[in-house]
């Protein structure tokens, strides 16, 4: 059985990407508020950015060889849920999630600041019940949960690797009102056995078969 992890859509144009140089929302909410923190690239998002830049430095990027993935294993990263059912993450409805590890489990023990809203947590997550509540992600805190994130998805790996690999990533965001405001990002990390294909060796004359 082969696993396949597609996606169909129109990759982001924004010039911006890792290293971040300007602030981001966390989510769109649906609609275009990137002017609401970037006079950047309209219908881009932090959600959206970490995706593209995550993937781009981490997935198994395709060469000229032919492979397959197999025995996929999904991992889902949330600061508050267990399931990664947040907007923009529609892997969880083909694959479903084998690990969560959520809550305390992805939270800072490094940060000196304890509930600042800024750095509590190694995927976004901000409560307006804390001091210094906002949905607007400076460079800093760009930075600062790419490297985290990229640093939880690679531990998803086993030590050592073989031929496990990081096949595809999914970034998310959500918002909880109630009383309070929650905002927070999740990411799903599916990671598989990569399956080279020896190329068969075809006699002069003989048709190459379709891929």
């Amino acid at each position: 059985e082969a696993t396949f992890a597609m996606e169909v859509g129109s990759p982001l144009t924004t010039t911006d990407e890792y290293p971040y140089s300007d602030s981001w929302i966390y989510g769109q909410y649906g609609e275009d508020v990137s002017e609401e923190c970037s006079s950047e690239e309209a219908n881009a998002d932090a959600a959206d950015l970490f995706r593209r830049d995550l993937r781009n430095n981490l997935t198994n990027r395709i060469v000229l060889v032919s492979f397959y993935f197999k025995d996929p294993r999904v991992v889902c990263f949330s600061p508050v849920d267990a399931d990664c059912f947040e907007e923009e993450i529609p892997i969880t409805a083909y694959f479903p999630v084998d690990e969560s590890i959520y809550g305390y489990d992805i939270h800072n023990v490094a940060d000196a600041t304890a509930n600042d809203n800024l750095f509590e947590y190694y995927l976004f997550y901000n409560f307006s019940g804390r001091p210094g509540f906002h949905e607007c992600l400076s460079d800093d805190e760009m930075n600062f949960h790419y490297e985290s994130m990229a640093d939880l998805a690679l531990d998803v790996l086993p030590n050592p690797v073989g031929n496990r690999a990081i096949a595809q990533i999914e970034v998310g965001y959500e918002l909880l009102a109630s009383s309070n405001s929650t905002i927070f990002q999740s990411m799903l990390v599916l990671e598989a056995s990569k399956i080279e294909i020896e190329e068969e060796e075809f006699e002069e004359g003989q048709p190459i078969p379709h891929p």
